[in-house]
C-alpha cells in the first residue's frame, strides 16, 4: 500500500475506510517515530547543554531564576507541634 511506504518514511498516522456492498475495510496506520527522534534529540541536548556540568545547571538557573526567587532572610513564623503551655510549665517544674 502507498500510504503504508509513506508513513515509514515521514511517521505519522493516517486513517483509511472503505465500503462496498457486502464489504466493509478498515485500515489505520501509526508511526511515531519521528516523534520519538524529536523528543530524543531534544532531550539530549538539553542534558548535554545545562545538566552535565555545573556551569550549565548554573546557566539554567540563571535563564529560569526570576528576581523574586532568590533566597531571602528566613523568619520562623510558626513552629509546628506548637509549645503547649500547660505541657512547658510541667517540663519547667521537672526541671527544678
Amino acid at each position: 500500500n502507498d500510504n503504508a511506504t509513506k508513513k515509514a518514511t515521514i511517521g505519522g498516522s493516517s486513517y483509511y475506510e472503505r465500503n462496498i456492498p457486502g464489504q466493509h475495510e478498515m485500515m489505520v496506520l501509526q508511526n511515531s517515530e519521528g516523534l520519538a527522534m524529536l523528543i530524543r534529540s531534544t532531550v539530549n541536548s538539553f542534558y548535554a547543554r545545562f545538566m552535565i556540568t555545573p556551569e550549565g545547571t548554573a546557566q539554567l538557573k540563571k535563564l529560569l531564576q526570576a528576581p523574586y526567587d532568590a533566597p531571602h532572610e528566613v523568619e520562623v513564623l510558626f513552629s509546628n507541634p506548637a509549645p503547649n503551655p500547660a505541657v512547658q510549665a510541667i517540663m519547667n517544674q521537672r526541671r527544678r
